[in-house]
């Protein structure tokens, strides 16, 4: 390489950067008591350049300067598309630096966790090809599964077993004999055992759990005070039942009510149209839902749903940057305990028990501002992990995002005694908090039981070791991360990883338009990004029985893509509206599909992927929610009636006939001098709640879009037209319960502040 900063290489010439491993540049916001290796003022300091060639640009050609990097051997790393980290030879004179948990994790072999581990194993051949391929070979089970034969038997199976549920689940367990409910196949009986003992060592025999009881930091608080940190009282007006039966429902705050009371004479349509029964609570929160989830490794009949409600005083639109730390302001999470019901037959899914009310267990108050996300760990728990505290059942680690850009993990305990009290604290800090320097966390993600990623503002991801963090002697308060490396251009929106099949791969989309897939044993050459849409994506899951991502279009529609071929899309859902939320299930293949005009739509993602020709594709409308806002009527009450105006008796006034206009804004009043006369017919608006609709066709529901339009007289080249819907009408979040005995299990919140949690299995 020539002194200008030039370097040939393949018959090309390309400049190196001026910083490859710039990540991070402030070493005293970590705390670190050791500065980060990508901490350096000048590009020719020889431990930066080798730290820059051994983490993170290793298809770089190396300077001159560089002290004791072959050149030939960088140029041949950079063409290997494994995650092997390319041989750096230290300086003499240089000691040599420690190896990061990060390194472990990428030099450690890899297994294949689909198979037995005795069987060696192979490359996984990355998550790129060609376009060269037609549609025909894209759909081939060989092709998708690179021609191996263990992961395309496994394959087949599960789609024997998913492919007979038309839009809703099955309460039975798949078998060999029949189809049904189950986790995914491409890991084993075994090695989830294993990943529910020893993924948790750190936490049991470290000093992980000491660590967290005395860092995480909690103190009581008083009923008055939690008061005043909730939302105000709010009353919720509903309407239910069908058009000829409406009945007038009201819901003060906190109240609950049974789903068979509630959807009278709207049953749930099963196969063949046969009613389902109605099993399943709603609850009023008053206030807006921020975030809820429910919680993972709960194997018994009690079930718990995190449910983050709005705090007094919340604004749902923030005057505050996006690309900056909001103000701190109060937040809320609680846990309820919902209930099941003992099966007589063990090879169904448990329902819900209608005769326990779902009881809030736990409340947590902090001011770190808005929860923006909260994502329990998925990795399983045996229950030496679960009863390692004494007089305490650990629940989960909860990561979370706040306003403040932050990323904490928190460790949710409950009681071990069965107490109906609920645990009211307040958060003042927690074991594990970090951000990132010049920028804030957007989205977080478990990539196992020890590492954690997080998307940012600035377009990178960054990936932070739990077990070599609690490992410290003195852990510090701003952990530097392990892996930090630049996936987009701007804001990350969502952010998953492949887990349990490709847990090493990192799927996040941003505002730029962009989904990718990127592999962080080797973030560089092993990545693909699908086609570019014009608007930011909503919505990002991972269906492991599918080896695909799901996420949403620009239109009102689905899509999955399979994992070796990012760039293909394949269309699961049509839905009537834009899509505001997106559920998947660990358990099966069914999807929750939640819109801006109220419906929450079900269906089968397995019979749209990977259907045979004569596999119809139906989704199924699971409710629907309207509200509209409060009008001014005439109080009758302080109004003096027609017949006694001036002391002459008038006959009474015919009621004028309804208008075209009934639905647009409130009518002026007869007297607006007089406003004593007037008031409002519903203080917080009108709710309106209706469920029972039946099956419809993948190609019904595209025709009756198209339809509408045409009749609207309105003309699109695009066929679906975008309508804007009240904000409180919105479904803004939906969640299956990752539980194989309570898969069934669906919550849903909607902008009114209402929760609809209902078991949604077929019998």
């Amino acid at each position: 390489m020539d002194s200008g900063g030039k370097s040939r290489k393949s018959g090309r010439v390309r400049r190196v950067p001026e910083k490859a491993g710039q990540m991070l540049q402030d070493e005293e916001v970590f705390g670190s008591p050791e500065p980060p290796p990508f901490d350096r003022e000048e590009d020719s300091s020889e431990e930066f350049n080798a730290t820059a060639a051994d983490e993170n640009e290793a298809d770089e050609s190396s300077s001159d300067a560089q002290a004791g990097v072959d050149e030939d051997a960088a140029s041949s790393a950079s063409g290997q598309h494994d995650s092997e980290i390319s041989d750096v030879v230290p300086d003499e004179a240089s000691p040599a630096r420690p190896v990061t948990a990060m390194q472990q994790f990428i030099r450690q072999p890899k297994r294949r966790p689909f198979a037995d581990p005795e069987i060696p194993n192979k490359h996984s051949q990355g998550v790129y090809f060609k376009r060269a391929h037609n549609k025909e070979q894209i759909n081939t089970f060989a092709w998708l599964t690179a021609n191996d034969p263990v992961i395309n038997q496994l394959f087949l199976q599960m789609r024997t077993a998913s492919l007979p549920a038309l839009a809703l689940p099955f309460r039975r367990f798949a078998s060999d004999k029949s189809a049904g409910m189950g986790l995914t196949l491409f890991q084993s009986d075994a090695s989830r055992a294993q990943d529910a003992g020893e993924a948790w060592r750190w936490f049991t025999e470290g000093l992980g759990q000491a660590w967290l009881q005395h860092l995480q930091k909690c103190e009581s608080i008083s009923a008055q005070a939690l008061q005043e940190m909730l939302a105000e009282d709010k009353t919720q007006d509903l309407v239910s039942g069908q058009p000829s039966t409406l009945r007038l429902l009201s819901m003060a705050q906190d109240e609950t009510m049974d789903t068979e009371t509630l959807f009278q004479q709207m049953p749930l349509a099963g196969i063949n149209g046969r009613p389902l029964p109605r099993r399943g609570w709603l609850m009023n929160f008053g206030t807006t839902v921020q975030y809820l989830a429910w919680a993972p490794n709960c194997t018994g009949l009690e079930q718990y749903l995190l449910v983050c409600p709005a705090p007094r005083g919340f604004e749902r639109w923030s005057k505050s940057s996006a690309f900056a730390p909001s103000p701190a302001t109060l937040s809320c999470l609680q846990l309820y305990r919902f209930v099941g019901v003992e099966m007589a037959d063990p090879g169904h899914a448990t329902t819900i028990d209608t005769n326990h009310t779902p009881r809030k267990a736990l409340t947590l108050c902090s001011e770190w501002g808005r929860i923006k996300q909260a994502k329990w760990c998925p990795v399983p728990q045996n229950d030496a992990v679960k009863q390692s505290i004494p007089n305490r059942n650990h629940i989960g680690f909860l990561a979370l995002v706040t306003g403040d850009g932050k990323v904490r993990v928190l460790n949710i305990t409950l009681p071990s005694s069965a107490s109906e009290e609920c645990e009211e604290l307040k958060l003042t800090d927690c074991a594990f908090v970090t951000k990132p320097p010049n920028t804030i966390c957007t989205c977080v993600a478990w990539v196992s039981a020890t590492l954690i990623a997080a998307g940012c503002a600035n377009g990178y991801i960054a990936i932070w070791d739990l077990e070599s963090h609690f490992s410290m002697p003195s852990p510090p308060s701003n952990p530097v991360p392990e892996f930090y490396h630049q996936c987009h251009h701007t804001y990350i929106t969502e952010l998953a990883t492949s887990y349990p099949s490709y847990p090493h791969f990192l799927i996040s989309t941003s505002m730029d338009g962009y989904t990718r897939v990127t592999d962080m044993r080797d973030p560089v050459s092993n990545a693909a990004s699908a086609q570019r849409t014009r608007n930011p994506l909503i919505g990002l899951g991972w269906m492991d029985h599918c080896l695909s991502f799901l996420t949403c279009d620009d239109m009102t529609s689905v899509k999955a893509a399979h994992v070796r071929y990012v760039e293909h899309f394949s269309r699961v859902l049509r839905a009537g509206a834009s899509i505001t939320c997106l559920a998947l299930s660990p358990a099966h293949t069914c999807i929750l599909v939640g819109c801006a005009d109220g419906t929450v739509t079900v269906t089968n993602a397995m019979r749209s992927l990977y259907g045979g020709r004569d596999d119809q594709l139906y989704q199924q409308v699971w409710f629907k929610h309207e509200w509209r806002r409060p009008r001014q009527v005439i109080d009758t009450s302080t109004t003096i009636p027609p017949q006694q105006q001036n002391g002459v008796a008038s006959p009474q006034a015919t009621p004028a006939a309804p208008t075209s206009h009934q639905n647009d804004d409130p009518p002026q009043t007869s007297d607006p001098s007089n406003p004593s006369k007037t008031r409002l017919d519903f203080p917080t608006g009108l709710t309106r709640l209706t469920s029972g609709y039946r099956l419809q066709n993948f190609k019904e529901t595209g025709g009756l879009i198209k339809k509408r339009n045409v009749n609207s007289g309105l003309k699109d080249d695009r066929g679906t037209l975008t309508t804007l819907y009240e904000r409180e009408s919105a479904v803004y979040h939906a969640a299956w319960n990752p539980n194989l005995r309570a898969a069934g299990w669906a919550a849903a919140a909607v902008g009114t502040g209402l929760v609809l949690v209902e078991d949604l299995c077929v019998d």
